[in-house]
């Protein structure tokens, strides 16, 4: 009973719409869901970088801890090409898989999922960029293929 309640008290949805000039990202996510939403479009290589958790955000600059963020959705300043490659010896030793990926909502853009031990990573061509869409616990995936993968809408 507890876990159908959990379920419902997902819904309805909330919405985080990005900025026009990184392709308008649309994330559809749980109503119980908390966000942090870091749009700085000066220096660095990630203008946008937001992180999805449920409750509470816990601390994004914590120093030596890793958090399993349910959900973390960017834009990075790097070509999708390069952004994959990063993946590329994890993917080669076996530690991760990668298979050809498009997002329901926007099919004529191909990019690839890749699955490790407790994380999915999608990423997309996003114009000179890369959106990347990823969660970090095993807990979120079925959140992450049902609610954000299938919802997911950008301007390419």
């Amino acid at each position: 009973i507890q876990k159908e309640f959990d379920e419902r008290e997902k819904s309805p949805f909330k919405n985080y719409v990005g900025p026009s000039q990184f392709g308008n990202v649309n994330v559809t996510y749980p109503k119980t869901w908390a966000a942090y939403v870091d749009e700085s479009v000066t220096g660095g290589g990630t203008p946008v970088d937001v992180h999805f958790h449920p409750n509470f955000v816990p601390g994004i600059n914590t120093l030596g801890k890793t958090t399993q963020y349910a959900l973390q959705v960017q834009v990075l300043d790097q070509t999708f090409e390069r952004v994959l490659n990063t993946f590329s010896s994890a993917i080669k030793s076996g530690k991760a898989t990668s298979q050809p990926y498009a997002a329901p909502k926007v099919p004529d853009v191909v990019g690839a999922r890749v699955t490790s031990e407790d994380n999915v990573t999608v990423l997309l061509p996003l114009r000179d960029k890369t959106l990347s869409i990823a969660t970090y616990s095993q807990t979120y995936i079925g959140d992450f293929d049902t609610i954000i993968l299938e919802n997911i809408t950008f301007q390419p």
